[in-house]
């Protein structure tokens, strides 16, 4: 996704520097508002995925843990994966981001307008689908409030530090054994 992501985005500009791809995908510094969008978001995220799968999920008899994560916390013979993790987090993080926020919902925007944090979020559930109905559920809050939050603020840096703080949080806290 990350490379792909670059390339269109290049493609659009007619240009391969770092400059010009950051600029066409819309990632910038956080200024001071952003930061604001940044934290209340990342705290909204995590108050509604918590009711979701602490409240919600439990009582329609769904595990809020998606399958690969049913194995958690991680055995001391496979703690060798919180050492290859970095590397698929960094591209899962900045592939979802510059391709879903970065590359196609500035798109999006031009062709639904108002409407696209929810045309959006509903196309990333799709994105989503083989991953399992889990998933979907336990993920439902971050399906719509990232794009919600870039639609408004025009900024990918916030769908970056949003999607990688609770991902890294999330996996940490299951891997390591602290959710209970």
């Amino acid at each position: 996704m990350l490379f792909w992501a670059l390339f269109l985005s290049g493609r659009d500009v007619s240009s391969y520097a770092p400059a010009a791809l950051l600029a066409r995908m819309r990632v910038k510094k956080l200024t001071r508002a952003d930061w604001v969008w940044t934290v209340g978001g990342f705290v909204f995220l995590s108050v509604t995925s918590f009711l979701v799968a602490k409240v919600l999920m439990p009582r329609l008899g769904i595990d809020p843990r998606p399958f690969f994560f049913r194995d958690m916390p991680l055995r001391t013979d496979h703690m060798w994966v919180l050492y290859v993790w970095p590397l698929f987090f960094f591209f899962n993080i900045f592939g979802e981001e510059f391709l879903w926020r970065g590359y196609i919902q500035p798109r999006q925007e031009l062709l639904t307008g108002r409407w696209t944090w929810l045309v959006h979020g509903l196309l990333w559930i799709v994105w989503h689908l083989p991953m399992g109905l889990d998933l979907i559920f336990a993920a439902a809050p971050i399906f719509f409030i990232l794009p919600a939050i870039i639609q408004v603020r025009k900024n990918t840096t916030i769908s970056i530090v949003i999607h990688a703080v609770f991902g890294a949080m999330g996996f940490l806290v299951l891997a390591l054994g602290y959710a209970h």
